[in-house]
């Protein structure tokens, strides 16, 4: 369970969209980062992981090494480089500006990202600073003074803590009854379909949302077009399309449900999503 208060949801604000403003206080529930970790780790492998590169060639050495960092995030909870996380039970976001039409799913927010964008993007004017082209790409040179090294260090400050700080995934409603409907499923010996659909809907955003301390959403062949760079940088992520995605969680549900049965499986999301009810904060 997150423990330190500032992981609250809305510290890490993915966006200005005000759909997202205002989240710490709406009706929300920590998610057990133990519990959530030791189901995660049942279904997340290398087969997975496979799945979602579909037929770009990736390396055995590469796969294990994303394998490493997710597994190494969702293991660590709320430690420094860890992942804690939210289900909103009452919030629905909806999917663009004056659209009527809902998202389903949740989001991904990387430890003060917005923060340090915002400080980078309205970062002041310097005396003496100049661009200059190298290798055909555009670079800024700025000078040394006092005000410089003032205003790098206190950027080096919000990226160390980036370092020490979780990430945070939410989790929103995904249909309007959907705490009732798995309520209702959990005790029956038959997981009827109705039950399935409202249970995996949340599973597979329950295993979806980790996937993006490494990787983020993108258009097909996104991820060939990186393949191509000399390397990443720094908190860089490799984008895949929404399939690439639902290819592994399949796969995950899959190696779930090989180890629990269709009733276990409904009465740990149960229990990890519903079991705490959450309250309003004051």
């Amino acid at each position: 369970m997150p423990q330190n208060q500032s992981n609250i949801p809305g510290v890490y604000k993915p966006t200005s969209d005000p759909e997202y403003i205002g989240l710490e206080n709406r009706l929300h529930t920590p998610i057990n980062t133990k519990s959530f970790a030791d189901l995660f780790k049942i279904g997340f492998n290398k087969k997975a992981l496979e799945s979602m590169f579909g037929d770009y060639p990736v390396s055995d050495k590469d796969l294990d090494e994303y394998i490493d960092k997710i597994l190494g995030r969702v293991e660590k909870g709320d430690a420094p480089g860890g992942l804690v996380a939210y289900y909103f039970p009452d919030t629905k976001i909806k999917t663009q500006e004056g659209d009527d039409t809902y998202m389903r799913g949740g989001n991904y927010i990387p430890a003060l990202e917005t923060a340090i964008g915002s400080f980078v993007k309205n970062r002041p004017k310097f005396e003496g600073e100049e661009y200059f082209i190298k290798d055909g790409q555009r670079f800024l040179r700025m000078p040394e003074t006092p005000e410089v090294e003032n205003w790098v260090s206190k950027l080096e400050s919000l990226k160390e803590m980036q370092r020490t700080s979780p990430d945070t995934f939410n989790i929103f409603q995904q249909h309007s009854y959907e705490k009732d409907i798995i309520e209702s499923g959990k005790s029956q010996e038959n997981t009827f379909p109705g039950v399935k659909l409202a249970r995996d809907n949340l599973l597979s955003t329950l295993l979806h949302e980790p996937l993006h301390s490494v990787f983020h959403h993108g258009k097909e062949g996104e991820y060939k077009e990186y393949e191509k760079q000399k390397g990443f940088s720094e908190g860089q992520r490799v984008g895949f399309p929404q399939e690439s995605y639902a290819r592994a969680t399949n796969v995950m549900r899959e190696n779930i449900l090989n180890e629990m049965s269709e009733k276990e499986l409904t009465e740990y999301i149960y229990n990890l999503l519903f079991q705490n009810k959450g309250k309003s904060p004051e």
